[in-house]
């Protein structure tokens, strides 16, 4: 007779052990040299380029089709709204005489720039996929 509340645990037993899966290692095989051209430099290592990676995007972009363009494009227009909605309480703050007004006209600035930046490389060259 069951009781209203009351659960039965049963328990299964496999037929065969589960296989071990062996965790291969993100450390590479090869430590670098001492005598690569990168190490003990002073200056900035040629082989190190600013806003590129070493992914392959083709790829990855095949992979990912519309998910990577949904991502890109969607991000990029989210902060175009922030940007519009930051421009927007610039401009009606100093109507409406809200109290702080120099933290509000600073921080709406702020955000204005941060939004319309992130945008333009959203929608230019996100990640350092064109180049």
């Amino acid at each position: 007779t069951g009781r209203r509340g009351q659960l039965k645990v049963t328990t299964q037993r496999a037929l065969q052990r589960p296989r071990l899966m062996v965790a291969s290692s993100s450390i590479p095989s090869t430590v670098p040299s001492p005598a690569s051209p990168c190490v003990g430099t002073s200056g900035a290592c040629k082989y190190l380029l600013s806003n590129q990676t070493l992914l392959q995007w083709e790829d990855m972009q095949r992979t990912l089709s519309f998910a990577w363009e949904l991502h890109v494009y969607g991000s990029g227009v989210l902060f175009v709204i922030l940007s519009l909605i930051s421009l927007i309480n610039l401009i009606g703050s100093p109507i409406l005489h809200v109290y702080n007004l120099p933290y509000i006209m600073l921080s709406n600035v702020l955000l204005f720039l941060v939004g319309l930046l992130r945008a333009i490389s959203f929608f230019t060259d996100p990640y350092g996929t064109k180049s």
